[in-house]
């Protein structure tokens, strides 16, 4: 899971398959009620010294689990 976060939601993972990464572009009413995803995104991809990747990518997996329901979105 944390290689897939870094390669491809990262905003400079793949710079010339993904400009700005898978999620380039949140919705700005997503990132209104939820302002933590972007630097979560980016903390699991590229950590600052003191993040724990491990746990910045739990952290956004239970936000995106908690935004998808909330939208009503299906995961499955």
């Amino acid at each position: 899971m944390l290689l897939m976060l870094q390669e491809l939601l990262c905003k400079e993972a793949l710079p010339d398959l993904m400009p700005g990464g898978l999620l380039h572009d949140i919705p700005l009413y997503v990132q209104n009620r939820h302002p933590q995803l972007p630097r979560l995104i980016q903390d699991c991809a590229q950590p600052p010294p003191h993040v724990d990747r491990v746990v910045a990518a739990r952290s956004l997996a239970v936000l995106l689990a908690n935004i998808t329901s909330q939208y009503g979105i299906r995961t499955s």
